[in-house]
């Protein structure tokens, strides 16, 4: 630019970035479509490497809708992270717990 350099996001730092902060970006829909439009110009290693440095539930949500609009290679690249997860609250209101919750 006329004012010199000016360091800007890639793909990958965009959609985990959206992922953290969603409501600003409208919400778990609007980034559902930023992942949709954007989702397959992610470099699956760099996503990867990226993701170490954000938080899981971050990267988990950001890994569910990469799947669920049909870039299963990016997603594929984040299920290590789910794997790691101390904890597990479905994104998918629809899929039942494979245990029922414990009752007294």
């Amino acid at each position: 630019s006329d004012a010199g350099f000016a360091q800007v996001a890639g793909v990958e730092l965009t959609l985990l970035d959206c992922a953290r902060y969603l409501r600003k970006a409208t919400g778990i829909h609007g980034v559902a479509q930023i992942a949709k439009d954007i989702g397959a110009k992610a470099d699956p290693r760099k996503l990867a490497k990226a993701a170490a440095a954000y938080e899981s539930a971050t990267v988990r949500r950001l890994g569910y809708l990469l799947e669920l609009v049909g870039h299963t290679r990016q997603a594929k690249v984040l299920v290590s992270f789910a794997q790691h997860a101390k904890t597990s609250v479905p994104l998918d209101p629809s899929v039942k717990p494979l245990l029922a919750p414990f009752m007294e």
